[in-house]
């Protein structure tokens, strides 16, 4: 019987067909394998951040609540550590080698852990990247850093929806390593922000964090500006929409606008213009502590101001007149750009050159700070007076409890039992025990002082008088 092998050229075919296997297969699994261990431990990474998680809400269970706040190291047992506290974190799986997690509000918003020599990044509590290699610990410049955006975090929580320029220290918000600086919040988010941490500033421009050693605080000028004119543009947003039923062009003081709570300036005016049935701002100059701010465009649907002097000139003086009871006769006008009478009730003039011009219709007005202020009526506007007096005194016919209702005529009371109101048709009048004010369609409003007995009236096509 013949036995045939194989020849040498047929051994050799057979290895270099087995190699060229291997050259391209090995690559492969060595690929997979790698993806499989990288895949495992971003999972460990994340069981771990989840027995973090887990371990925070069982010492809220058990009445020892904790707070995970700044920079914390991971050491070789899994406990999470820093320089004032350490806690044992219970986790079953591969436990991480090393590490570094940065927390705000016990939420993790960035970090690296070691597992099985590949070290898993966060960013914003997600992973955002894998690779062979071992985290570093965190250094001081990275924990000042976080440091102090933790400190503005709180700051953020506690100043809720607030536009303001806050000096360091904030009574509520006290921080033993934070001892001088600013922040700044717009709508209740960080704008911008200097703090000193050690011999460190922390500066927050533009969303971009920078940290320089042995310099001085850095200006908040900037941050200041951008605070008012934040401020700035919702006040006058909300002006121009509480003032969206005058029947002529008006300039409105600070003063006069009182029920324009939202963010309101420490003095100046705002011009409005009616045309046809659209009203706008044309001009303003609003003072916020040592800043004028003036009108100097619309852009977008946000005014746009400048920064200067306030123009004197262009603030609407007023002449003002009440009832002297002490002499049962009316005071004479005296002149001003806020109400100097010292009444609950007077009258209101619109002045030229300071003086009253021929002719000039003066408003009733009435002052309580129980109401946010002043409220004044025209003549001949019975829908609008109506309205406002209304609004002045918080009437509700939801939550009122009637009282009479006679032909027409509804009265009520507020809950608290300490504001009258009757409305019909045609008229409309609320008191208290200090003021009151109505209005009826035959175009005459009245404000009155009830401590001092008595009122302010206007009627017709110009008159007016106050009565004791």
């Amino acid at each position: 019987m013949n036995k045939k092998g194989f020849t040498l050229i047929e051994l050799l075919a057979v290895i270099i067909i087995l190699g060229l296997i291997a050259v391209i297969t090995i690559p492969k699994l060595n690929k997979q394998l790698d993806q499989s261990k990288k895949s495992l431990a971003e999972d460990s990474a994340l069981k771990y951040k989840k027995s973090i998680d887990e371990y925070v809400l069982r010492q809220e269970m058990n009445k020892n609540k904790i707070e995970l706040e700044g920079t914390y190291n991971i050491d070789e047992n899994g406990y999470l550590y820093n320089e004032e506290t350490t806690h044992e974190i219970s986790f079953s799986g591969t436990k991480p080698a090393n590490g570094t997690l940065q927390y705000i509000n016990d939420e993790l918003q960035s970090g690296c852990i070691t597992i099985d020599k590949y070290k898993v990044t966060f960013t914003n509590g997600e992973i955002s990247n894998t690779e062979k290699g071992t985290c570093e610990f965190a250094s001081i410049k990275d924990q000042i850093l976080v440091l102090a955006q933790t400190y503005a975090s709180n700051v953020k929580r506690e100043k809720e929806g607030k536009t303001e320029l806050f000096n360091i220290p904030i009574e509520e918000i006290q921080n033993e390593n934070i001892k001088s600086g600013w922040i700044a919040l717009i709508d209740g988010e960080i704008d911008s922000y200097s703090l000193q941490i050690g011999e460190y500033i922390v500066t927050l421009n533009d969303n971009i964090q920078s940290l320089e050693k042995n310099t001085n605080i850095a200006s908040n000028n900037n941050a200041k500006q951008a605070v008012i004119s934040a401020k700035v543009d919702s006040y006058v947003k909300n002006a121009l929409q509480a003032n969206q039923s005058i029947a002529y062009d008006e300039t409105y003081t600070v003063a006069e606008m009182s029920g324009v709570t939202t963010n309101p300036a420490d003095s100046g005016w705002i011009q409005f213009k009616k045309e046809n049935s659209t009203v706008t701002v044309i001009d303003y100059s609003l003072t916020y502590g040592d800043l004028t701010a003036n009108y100097s465009s619309l852009t977008n649907g946000n005014y746009v101001s400048t920064f200067g002097a306030i123009e004197r000139d262009k603030i609407q003086m007023y002449g003002y007149k009440s009832f002297d009871t002490a002499n049962a006769k009316e005071t004479e006008i005296t002149i001003s750009t806020s109400n100097p009478t010292g009444k609950n009730a007077y009258l209101k003039y619109k002045l030229t050159n300071e003086t009253v011009a021929e002719g000039t219709i003066p408003v009733a007005c009435i002052y309580s700070d129980n109401y946010g202020g002043e409220l004044c009526l025209k003549n001949n506007e019975y829908e609008i007076s109506k309205q406002k007096i209304l609004n002045y005194f918080g009437y509700d016919e939801n939550t009122w409890r009637i009282t009479s209702e006679t032909s027409g005529r509804i009265t009520r009371k507020n809950p608290s039992e300490t504001i009258t109101c009757t409305t019909s048709d045609s008229h409309a009048i609320c008191n208290d025990s200090t003021v009151g004010a109505g209005t009826n369609d035959d175009g005459i409003a009245n404000t009155g002082d009830n401590s001092a007995n008595f009122g302010c009236v206007i009627y017709g096509e110009g008159n007016a008088s106050c009565n004791w």
